[in-house]
């Protein structure tokens, strides 16, 4: 494939490119796969071909790079996958990727952000323990670890560095889950409250984004049997059973908003 090098130059360059323009990196990606897909890598000709090897890697790599940006997260599993072949299989016939490293942790907080806490200790064993203290690979750790603990207030206290790149991607969806979280121990906590005070509870920044919040979570309520209604400056929240929980549900806010709070603070 004689234009080989110049279609991976123009992918490098969406991928960096701070906004993806997902209808032209659709179409090379389209000519790299037909490429790629025809290559058998574990033909004992290729194996002695490095340079298509790393060819081949890097694909992959600015695939993730891609996938990430644009949300699309099977796609992005799928990639991390066929990558796995070159860093594990083929690894004795390439130097080690400058990306490893990046990628490894940028999908332990993948698998982080879908609860996926089997998958993360799965994927962590195969990482070596001198691997484990690079810098991205131990701010995952060390946010499982929070997780798992719910000490999130020490979360992020020991990190000088910035975050991974494209990691506000992976925040915003464990943001999200907490939010959710939050609504449910809300709803069944109070019977209403004012809605300067559901911005703070809820960790948003505005009116219009409360507004849109109330949208989303008021199916979720009518589901758990309670009704979401915006009245006289208040948020209500109408019981259509009799719950006899408050209480407890109460209990569990402040590690929820402790837990939000930290991370709303890298955001």
């Amino acid at each position: 494939m004689s234009n080989l090098p110049a279609l991976l130059s123009q992918l490098e360059t969406l991928a960096q490119a701070d906004s993806v323009n997902e209808a032209q990196a659709s179409k090379i990606i389209t000519e790299l796969k037909i490429w790629s897909n025809s290559i058998d890598v574990t033909q004992e000709s290729l194996n002695k071909n490095s340079e298509l090897l790393g060819a081949l890697r890097r694909f992959e790599e600015l695939l993730i790079t891609i996938n990430i940006k644009t949300k699309n997260f099977e796609e992005f599993e799928n990639a991390y996958k066929r990558l796995k072949v070159y860093n594990e299989d083929l690894h004795h016939l390439l130097p080690k990727s400058q990306e490893l490293d990046r990628i490894t942790a940028l999908y332990l907080l993948y698998l982080l952000s879908f609860n996926r806490f089997a998958d993360f200790h799965t994927e962590l064993e195969k990482v070596s323990e001198q691997d484990q203290q690079n810098q991205y690979i131990k701010f995952a750790i060390t946010l499982e670890q929070a997780l798992a603990v719910g000490n999130y207030s020490s979360l992020f206290e020991s990190r000088k560095k910035s975050p991974l790149p494209h990691f506000n991607v992976f925040l915003d969806r464990i943001l999200e889950t907490i939010r959710h979280e939050i609504a449910r121990s809300a709803e069944k906590a109070y019977d209403n409250l004012q809605l300067d005070g559901a911005l703070k509870v809820f960790l948003l920044n505005s009116r219009d984004e409360l507004n849109n919040f109330i949208q989303q979570e008021r199916k979720n309520g009518e589901q758990n049997g309670i009704e979401w209604r915006v009245e006289n400056n208040q948020l209500r929240f109408i019981r259509l059973d009799d719950d006899h929980n408050k209480l407890a549900f109460a209990n569990s806010i402040p590690d929820v908003l402790n837990y939000a709070s930290e991370l709303e603070k890298i955001i």
